[in-house]
């Protein structure tokens, strides 16, 4: 849930600021880039102590902290785009905007989102396993690999399982994520 919202604000608002150009791009790029200047784990931190960690609260700003790279490389391929014949002759015959996107930049759009939307489950993984670890993140009676760890450690010595097989899954299930997201990159491209 988190990738698709996340998707779906990236897709948007680099689709704009690609399709558009002029001053929404360097609105949106400048506001990006801004944002890419904090390291995520950190806004993640800063997000979480000023709005709390309820699940609908960690949901949104996962969200939130997810969307900027998507945003980035979704802007640059509809620019690459944007230089290729058929956009031109569509922009020439005098197609609105809104059916370029829709009819002409999307459909090329879906073969390297789908890639990038199968590592970033991957990556949310991977920081709501590190927050929840840190004890920001899912709070009990809710359950998450990182909290297992956390809650794990202190007995690592007589119950080396309680850390080992969570620690485990999420390796496992990130190196898988991001195998599949390869095999669709090399498939697609």
């Amino acid at each position: 849930a988190i990738t698709a919202m996340a998707l779906f604000v990236g897709i948007r608002l680099g689709a704009s600021a690609g399709l558009l150009g002029g001053i929404w791009d360097a609105i949106i790029m400048r506001t990006v880039d801004l944002l890419l200047a904090f390291p995520i784990l950190f806004l993640l931190i800063a997000c979480i102590a000023m709005f709390g960690s309820e699940i609908n609260v960690l949901v949104l700003i996962l969200v939130m902290t997810s969307w900027m790279d998507l945003a980035r490389i979704v802007r640059a391929e509809v620019l690459s785009l944007k230089q290729r014949d058929f956009i031109k002759s569509a922009i020439a015959l005098g197609f609105s905007k809104r059916r370029i996107l829709f009819v002409h930049l999307l459909p090329n759009l879906f073969p390297p989102i789908i890639a990038i939307a199968v590592l970033r489950i991957a990556d949310i993984i991977l920081l709501e396993s590190s927050i929840s670890f840190l004890g920001l993140g899912v709070q009990p009676p809710g359950i998450s690999w990182g909290t297992i760890i956390r809650d794990g450690r202190d007995v690592l010595a007589t119950a080396w399982w309680i850390t080992a097989f969570p620690g485990l899954a999420i390796t496992t299930t990130t190196i898988s994520f991001h195998w599949i997201g390869g095999g669709i990159r090399k498939a697609v491209g």
